[in-house]
């Protein structure tokens, strides 16, 4: 089975798990039929060559799965889309195409703001305003088109207990009467090239600040889909999937750390207090950005996940990003059906699901497009409004 069709198998899954909650008929609580998006039990992953689930259609014209995955992965995840934070003032005025931003809000109406991007994180120089709309990977903490993150700082606040007291810590003392016992993460990076720890260390406390603002960015969706009026089930799952990012946060410090043999954690991140969406605005607002960050972003994150999963030559990278084949499926899918609510309720958002479904075919890559499309019929706008 192709990465692409593993990432689907497992989005269909989730999405098919759960009691039916049509778009148009009353969604009901999903505890009635033994709650949605569930963890699945994990285990190492296993090759799988059965075909990608077809899909069948309920009364309410919701996409399901056919069957179950036949196969589950470790938990943990890595973000691909890694920000830095970027101040909130600058002195742009609205820019036209080519002009300097570093949020929407410095483009002129109906531009873009594209931040400068190498695969891994966003540079800290500003980007340029474009017509149309960037396609980054993952669930960032987006704050007026600013994609915001912590500084790192040397502590262990948010390692897990058992590299804080017993692991990667010992590293930077000087007693050493009684070694502890490596964790984990250090027998594993023992059988990785000295050359590429540093780069691959870089790498894991990027990505670890990027877990860590995503436990923002749900917090704030909780938030605003409470003001909205979510049903419970909606605001369960979403609180399931902040409880991801802060074990996905804690084990990516930790893999930071046993690479680079200093304790790494997160700095304050004020962005995470800033005004919360309200108004007439709030659903759509609400809407574009899980639909960016949710339906595309989580899905190509899972893609990059499971690809990279293949490519690791050590078995605990190999599980490590093996797990966000399921956990970010699981938060794909939780997108699908985020955006589905709020055009239940808000039936004129239909138009902002064309119209962002439109911008991610024009500007993504073949490969993206071949990634995220086949999914985009969960969302189909024709049947949603």
């Amino acid at each position: 089975m192709t990465s692409k069709a593993r990432v689907h198998e497992l989005v269909l899954f989730y999405l098919g798990a759960a009691t039916t909650v049509g778009c148009q008929e009353n969604p009901r609580p999903r505890a009635a039929s033994g709650g949605a998006l569930e963890p699945t039990a994990r285990a190492t992953p296993t090759v799988d060559t059965t075909p990608a689930p077809t899909l069948m259609t309920d009364k309410s014209s919701r996409p399901i799965a056919s069957a179950p995955p036949t196969a589950t992965v470790a938990a943990s995840a890595v973000p691909y889309a890694v920000p830095y934070a970027v101040p909130y003032a600058v002195p742009y005025a609205e820019g036209s195409i080519g002009d300097p931003c570093t949020s929407e809000s410095h483009c002129a109406k109906g531009l873009f703001c594209e931040r400068s991007f190498d695969g891994a994180r966003f540079l800290p120089e500003p980007g340029r305003c474009v017509s149309e709309h960037p396609v980054y990977e993952g669930r960032p903490l987006t704050i007026d088109g600013v994609h915001c993150t912590a500084e790192s700082h040397h502590t262990p606040g948010w390692l897990p207990a058992r590299v804080a007291a017993g692991g990667a810590a010992h590293l930077e003392s000087n007693d050493d009467a009684t070694p502890p016992q490596p964790t984990a993460e250090e027998l594993d990076v023992a059988l990785i090239d000295e050359h590429q720890r540093a780069s691959l260390a870089e790498g894991m406390r990027a990505a670890a600040l990027e877990e860590h603002a995503s436990v923002g960015a749900f917090a704030r969706t909780i938030c605003e889909l409470l003001a909205l009026g979510a049903p419970a089930w909606l605001v369960q799952q979403s609180n399931a999937a902040l409880s991801d990012e802060i074990r996905h946060a804690a084990e990516s410090f930790a893999w930071a750390t046993a690479l680079g043999s200093i304790n790494v954690g997160p700095g304050p991140l004020p962005a995470a207090v800033a005004p919360l969406r309200s108004g007439p605005d709030a659903a759509a607002e609400l809407l574009r950005d899980v639909f960016r960050g949710g339906c595309v972003g989580e899905t190509l994150a899972a893609y990059r996940a499971i690809e990279r999963s293949a490519a690791s030559t050590t078995p605990g990278l190999r599980s490590f990003y093996a797990a966000l084949g399921e956990d970010e499926t699981r938060h794909a899918a939780l997108a699908f059906e985020t955006v589905r609510w709020l055009v239940a309720e808000h039936p004129s958002l239909a138009v902002i699901v064309a119209e962002e479904k439109q911008a991610f075919l024009a500007a993504a890559s073949a490969t993206d497009r071949a990634t995220v499309e086949p999914l985009l019929a969960l969302v189909d706008s024709s049947k949603l409004a």
